[in-house]
């Protein structure tokens, strides 16, 4: 595999490969870096080797066939700062044992699959799956944007019963039963229609979110994560449901 393929395939940038071999479904690439060693602290370049520690990183798969990025990643000692460490690893965050590119492939899969579906595809857990998901969600609705909001908008599930009005009495009396239900369905809603000449705001959409929702929750038999919940609700919109009958 040329640096260019690694590059474009996976995210690695400035790195080579050493080897390639399959074991079973998986196909590991060996690899190592072209780049120069620089301290993980203080960033600079006057480090001296230390040794070396091999670590399994997981990216897209190539059809159904696993796909794992092995670098022996190099221990330095910094002689500017004095620290003994292992140098970064730029294409995967912090400890995680996958990379950023396939962070990216996951978030794509997931805006037109499950959580389930997706960890078949690529091959991970579930959990770990949720936990990709989760942190991005984290990260971009940590706060809600309530600039320039001027009306919030709420879906009745279940409005008091019982109200007469003028014209609901008419209906009533006129002892026609297509026209006593439907003067019974406008007397119940009478708030919420003369809403509309106020405020011209239509929960119609809002509506369409609420079964959407519920679509989502009966498609994951509930969630035992509230604040994950929360956030998938917010992300809500992004998702596509596919219906072929």
């Amino acid at each position: 595999m040329t640096s260019s393929e690694l590059y474009h395939g996976f995210g690695l940038e400035g790195y080579q490969t050493v080897a390639t071999s399959c074991e079973g479904t998986k196909i590991i690439v060996e690899v190592e870096s072209k780049k120069r060693l620089r301290c993980p602290v203080c960033n600079g370049t006057n480090v001296v080797r230390r040794g070396r520690c091999p670590r399994d990183f997981r990216v897209p798969p190539i059809g159904h066939k696993k796909v794992v990025i092995r670098w022996a990643v190099p221990r330095v000692e910094c002689r500017d700062c004095g620290v003994v460490r292992r140098v970064r690893v730029p294409f995967a965050n912090g400890h995680k044992r996958y990379t950023k590119r396939l962070e990216r492939y996951v978030l794509r899969l997931l805006r037109a699959a499950t959580i389930k579906d997706v960890a078949a595809i690529v091959g991970l857990g579930r959990d770990v799956i949720k936990d990709i998901q989760k942190r991005v969600l984290l990260k971009r609705f940590r706060l809600p944007r309530l600039k320039g909001v001027r009306r919030i908008a709420i879906d009745e599930i279940s409005i008091g019963k019982g109200h007469r009005y003028d014209w609901a009495r008419r209906a009533e009396a006129s002892g026609i039963s297509l026209l006593k239900a439907f003067g019974g369905t406008v007397a119940a809603h009478r708030t919420g229609i003369l809403a509309w000449y106020d405020d011209k705001v239509s929960t119609g959409p809002l509506e369409g979110t609420n079964n959407k929702i519920r679509t989502m929750k009966r498609q994951a038999h509930g969630y035992r994560d509230t604040e994950f919940f929360k956030r998938k609700i917010m992300v809500l919109h992004e998702t596509k449901y596919a219906f072929v009958g």
